[in-house]
């Protein structure tokens, strides 16, 4: 009887044809018709509350501490490493401990001469003041991009001092590549003044900061990696740590010292970047511009097309232009302060060099401090 039933099944061809005549004859009946609705009711509604929780979930959830300690840093979307670091570790210092009375800015020259601690602890020997301090330095900065990340620091966190570390070579860029890297970014275009909506996006969203830093990560994946070794060496006031190579030890291949000797024998100031200069120290009386004209190994002035006078001549320039707008100009410390062990390299110190370099510079600051020739620092309420 099974057996019979079975062969006497529809094969499934013929079960769709018989669907399907039933759905047309019903369709055929009168009253009867295809009910179709549009989800634009509450279906579309909740679809949409959904979307929006979720973003905004998100983006409190990626700016909590215990997420961020987790996660990589974001980003801004800037190829430029130190910028993007920096950027971050700022914002997570002045989160934590508040903004900084004090903040270095300069080149890689500034990035690795520049010890927040030491600079501090020799300040407050000197004045009896506690601060706090951030390094802002950012590699292949110069003047003109300078004074657009000096416009964002101010603006952004109105700290008491910005000490700007200078040379000559930041009046003669020699990589326009690199500068525009800086200065074309969507947020520092953005923070600048512009209508740039990437750069707005950058700078209200950490849910597109980290879809950056993930997009970043998929292209580039070794220098991602790089990048967070570096962030790992760093310190919360932006300081790279153990970089202890010397000059003796390692000594500069002839190749990078004819490297040297090409740039500094063309170094040309360019009026464009002075002129810039004059606009930022005009634009933020509130807070005090120090120029400081950073140490140069004694090799590398040797290089200039006439020896030390060119670097005299230039820095004089500098100095002209910071005296016009009210600002402090540092004279860079004597040569006999630093020796062969502190140089990284001919134009970047060491650990030892820095520590050396930031405690005179502490006791520098903190006398002209005292003698009424700069403004006192360590006012601010959340450093009490």
């Amino acid at each position: 009887m099974f057996l019979k039933k079975l062969l006497t099944l529809p094969n499934p061809t013929q079960r769709v044809n018989m669907k399907k005549t039933n759905h047309n004859q019903a369709l055929d009946q009168p009253g009867v018709s295809l009910d179709l609705k549009k989800p634009f009711g509450i279906t579309l509604l909740l679809s949409l509350l959904f979307i929006i929780l979720f973003m905004v979930s998100s983006e409190l959830l990626l700016r909590t501490k215990p997420v961020q300690e987790i996660l990589p840093l974001p980003s801004v979307g800037s190829p430029n490493r130190s910028l993007d670091i920096k950027v971050h570790l700022l914002e997570r210092l002045a989160r934590d401990e508040g903004p900084p009375n004090i903040i270095f800015l300069g080149s890689s020259l500034a990035n690795a001469a520049f010890d927040p601690t030491t600079f501090q602890v020799a300040f407050k020997k000197t004045t009896g003041k506690e601060i706090r301090c951030f390094n802002f330095g950012v590699n292949a900065l110069t003047m003109t991009a300078g004074t657009k990340l000096a416009n964002i620091l101010v603006d952004l966190y109105n700290p008491e001092m910005i000490i700007w570390g200078v040379t000559p070579l930041d009046l003669s860029p020699r990589n326009k590549k690199k500068q525009l890297i800086i200065e074309q970014n969507h947020w520092v275009r953005y923070r600048n003044g512009e209508d740039n909506f990437a750069g707005w996006l950058a700078d209200v969203s950490y849910s597109y900061r980290y879809f950056l830093r993930f997009r970043f990560w998929m292209e580039f994946p070794k220098l991602s990696f790089q990048r967070s070794r570096v962030v790992s060496k760093t310190t919360a006031y932006g300081f790279r740590i153990n970089r202890t190579r010397n000059i003796i030890d390692n000594p500069v291949p002839p190749k990078r010292i004819d490297h040297h000797r090409r740039i500094m024998a063309n170094v040309s100031p360019k009026p464009g970047p002075l002129a810039q200069l004059q606009k930022a120290l005009a634009k933020h009386k509130s807070t005090a511009f120090i120029l400081l004209d950073m140490p140069h190994h004694a090799t590398l002035m040797k290089f200039y097309k006439k020896g030390p006078q060119t670097h005299q001549q230039i820095m004089g320039k500098i100095q002209s232009t910071a005296r016009q707008q009210g600002a402090y100009y540092q004279e860079a410390p004597p040569p006999q302060l630093l020796e062969d062990r502190d140089w990284y390299d001919l134009t970047h110190l060491n650990h030892r060099g820095a520590t050396k370099f930031s405690r005179w510079l502490g006791k520098k600051i903190g006398d002209a401090v005292n003698n009424k020739m700069l403004p006192e620092p360590g006012n601010r309420e959340d450093i009490r």
